[in-house]
């Protein structure tokens, strides 16, 4: 699937509808995009990534003082939608 080039990107929609179905034929332009052999490999995890936060849901991260009262980074996990109720 050859890309565009720039100038032949399309003009953004006045109507809602419009965008609607931009929004409808967006994945699967982005599943051509993420499966295409040319597509760099950080463009291709990227894609992926967006796919899994659209099911799964962002993973939220925070900081905790430890027992000196040094801020440490600590990864929080929250599961959005199927896996909120999964893991209960």
């Amino acid at each position: 699937m050859p890309r565009k080039k720039i100038s032949e990107t399309p003009k953004i929609p006045a109507r809602a509808s419009e965008f609607e179905e931009m929004g409808l034929s967006a994945p699967k332009k982005l599943r051509d995009i993420a499966d295409d052999p040319d597509t760099p490999v950080k463009l291709k995890a990227d894609i992926e990534r967006w796919f899994s936060e659209m099911v799964f849901g962002k993973p939220q991260s925070g900081s905790v003082k430890s027992e000196s009262g040094e801020k440490k980074p600590v990864v929080v996990i929250k599961f959005e939608g199927e896996l909120e109720k999964w893991s209960k």
